[in-house]
């Protein structure tokens, strides 16, 4: 599982890495989530299944913020949620 794959670099090394596997890419951000499956169907990774959606240890809704994905920003080291539970 690659949870939070952004644009996939990670699911394309692991795609590589499970031969007759399976890899699971999550990805909340429509955006970003819209790269990573266009990365993975460029490279024709048959085996990567693109999901759009967060993953958390909670069965809640988190909220998403809504970003100017035309300014620079470090999209992928964004964090969800706001849980004050510890772990």
């Amino acid at each position: 599982m690659d949870i939070g794959a952004n644009i996939g670099v990670h699911s394309v090394i692991m795609s590589q890495e499970v031969g007759n596997g399976s890899v699971f890419a999550f990805e909340a951000q429509r955006i970003i989530f819209n790269m990573l499956a266009d990365n993975i169907s460029l490279n024709s990774l048959s085996n990567v299944f693109c999901c759009h959606n967060a993953v958390s240890d909670a069965q809640e809704p988190i909220d998403i913020p809504k970003f100017d994905y035309g300014k620079p920003l470090s999209f992928g080291s964004v964090e969800f949620g706001g849980s004050k539970r510890s772990l």
